[in-house]
């Protein structure tokens, strides 16, 4: 392995086997960056085959689900695999998504929750496997962006408060000693953290900020873009952004801002580390030795590059309550070779949500993307959110101070209008305020309307 990498750099050398599976798995994640893509398929497959097998004989769910599933020998075996969709995997009780039995590393360690931002939270377990390789992942991020371990971060979460412990209540935050979690702070020398809660006034986590000084923060790009409004920069070094779609004019603020790289990353909870931003274009790298990410059309049938398509993930190590083929809700356009040189899969671009898609009176359905990114380019335009009150009338509700003009409206209305295919009628209004829901995320485009089935 070179010598210039983060492990190699800052290894603390504790011997522990658990930290021994993770110095492989990064191993395997940073030596197969530029491995031949047949190679990576190949471990995928048998992985995915292994998983399968496994579900299939330990879940309850899957046994039923799957009980007209064969060996798994080539990926039209896997593609033929039945989808999870987010319903059945939220409503689905736990114990019938849980392994009856599986090896002692994929035992459950730990139970975490989505935030329910789409109103349907789903629960997974946790192992220490599951674990390993996500810390594996993001090791292999931090290498990419170049990052100090040792230096401190800060960041913005929704599930902190005045009753955690470590809760400094003159700087109001959770104040830790390493700002990661103990799996990778026994491997490499973490600096101080300092964690805020979604909600917490800006000006008050600025006046913090100001006296602490870290070098990082994590958070999602709502929660930056309300944090600019109180906080001078250039303030930061780099800025991982997580858990919404991040447009470009809003990179481009923040990083103008704060004075920072800004590093964006694709994850969910119930899934782990999916991608990352490839440190040489815009592209996101797939994780491929911890996920599968497929990109399927309306049909079922994997896009093309360039192609706008549903997220399907299966999570390669997760025994203890898998999740195979798993249909999350999101939308993503497929990647082609990166110049970068690296094999690993390609997302071109995270689209958000599927339900942020208007819908159009012959059912179709499109992403409101450039209207969407219209709007965000204009300077001070704020918080926003599109509702679709029927095939061609919608309201654009905005904050009092927002800075959008007469002339802006009428450029949304027209956007809509090509969006559509029809004439539209868009009334906008304006509150006192838009807050963020309580996971830091924003919605930005709601149907309220019944489409014709």
């Amino acid at each position: 392995m070179p010598r210039d990498d983060i492990l190699s750099k800052f290894d603390l050398g504790v011997r522990h086997p658990a930290l021994d599976s993770l110095r492989r798995a990064y191993a395997t994640l940073h030596l197969s960056q530029r491995a031949p893509l047949e190679e990576r398929s190949q471990k995928q497959l048998q992985l995915a085959s292994v998983l399968v097998r496994h579900a299939k004989d330990n879940v309850p769910l899957y046994r039923d689900l799957y009980r007209d599933v064969e060996e798994i020998r080539s990926w039209e075996d896997f593609r033929a695999v039945p989808i999870l969709t987010r319903d059945l995997a939220s409503q689905a009780p736990l114990e019938d998504r849980t392994a009856e039995k599986s090896a002692p590393d994929s035992a459950p360690v730990e139970m975490v929750e989505t935030s329910g931002t789409t109103g349907k939270k789903v629960t997974v377990l946790r192992s220490t496997r599951t674990e390993v390789w996500r810390s594996a992942c993001k090791l292999l991020e931090y290498d990419w962006m170049g990052l100090d371990p040792r230096r401190s971060c800060a960041s913005i979460r929704f599930d902190v408060g005045p009753n955690v412990r470590g809760y400094d209540s003159r700087l109001n935050c959770v104040v830790t000693n390493s700002w990661e979690e103990p799996l990778l702070g026994r491997l490499l020398p973490f600096g101080r953290g300092y964690v805020f809660r979604v909600g917490s006034k800006e000006t008050v986590v600025a006046d913090t900020l100001r006296e602490v000084r870290p070098e990082y923060i994590s958070a999602t790009p709502t929660m930056l873009e309300s944090l600019s409004s109180a906080l001078d920069g250039p303030m930061f070094e780099i800025a991982m952004t997580i858990g919404e779609t991040l447009y470009e004019p809003v990179r481009e603020r923040l990083a103008s801002h704060f004075g920072c790289r800004i590093f964006d990353t694709y994850g969910t909870r119930e899934i782990g580390r999916i991608a990352v931003e490839c440190p040489d274009t815009r592209n996101y790298h797939v994780h491929d030795y911890n996920v599968i990410v497929e990109i399927l059309d309306d049909h079922g049938k994997p896009g093309n590059p360039g192609e706008t398509g549903h997220v399907v993930l299966t999570s390669l190590h997760n025994l203890a309550t898998p999740m195979i083929r798993y249909k999350l809700g999101d939308l993503a356009t497929l990647g082609g070779r990166c110049p970068c040189g690296r094999t690993m899969t390609t997302i071109e671009r995270l689209e958000g949500r599927e339900v942020s898609r208007v819908v159009l009176r012959d059912g179709r359905k499109r992403l409101a993307r450039h209207v969407s990114k219209a709007l965000q380019d204009v300077e001070g335009f704020g918080p926003f959110l599109l509702r679709q009150k029927d095939y061609n009338v919608f309201e654009l509700v905005v904050e009092e101070g927002s800075r959008g003009t007469q002339k802006d409206f009428e450029e949304a209305r027209r956007g809509l209008s090509d969006l559509v295919e029809e004439p539209v009628t868009l009334t906008v209004t304006r509150v006192a305020s838009l807050p963020p829901l309580p996971s830091g995320k924003r919605t930005r485009f709601v149907i309220d309307f019944t489409p014709e089935a």
